[in-house]
């Protein structure tokens, strides 16, 4: 397996577990990341500087919207996609976010079809975005 891709796999890991528990991510957790994952891209580069600048783009658009739904999308959880972005590539970021907003619709399906949840209700979105990325590894054998 890919280090870089580990590394990922460690941090989704963390932060899953901590947005279950308190619903936000740790500033200093994810300064310490981006600066592991830093050095990391460094000596294992997946591109040229447009590639690497591209990886962050589907974090970028997170950030976007959540300034656009005034949170409705976490600002922790683009961040955390754009730290995937120093280490995987575009597609491998974007693919792994489309599985993890897959797994996540199915989940506020069954909890609006359970009378659970309404259209408003709100849950961590990064414990769908670690099974998502493993999901797309898997499947594309990216590790």
């Amino acid at each position: 397996m890919r280090p870089e891709v580990i590394a990922v796999l460690l941090m989704l890991s963390f932060f899953a577990l901590q947005d279950l528990r308190s619903r936000s991510i740790s500033l200093r957790a994810a300064l310490f990341f981006g600066a592991a994952e830093t050095v990391l891209a460094f000596f294992h580069p997946h591109g040229s500087l447009l590639s690497f600048a591209a990886a962050l783009l589907p974090g970028t658009f997170l950030f976007l919207i959540c300034a656009l739904t005034r949170e409705g999308i976490g600002s922790g959880d683009a961040a955390v996609v754009c730290l995937m972005g120093l280490c995987l590539s575009v597609s491998e970021v974007a693919l792994s976010l489309l599985a993890g907003l897959f797994l996540s619709f199915f989940y506020a399906a069954i909890l609006l079809l359970s009378r659970r949840g309404r259209c408003r209700t709100s849950f961590p979105f990064l414990p769908f975005l670690l099974p998502g990325t493993v999901l797309f590894l898997l499947v594309s054998r990216s590790f």
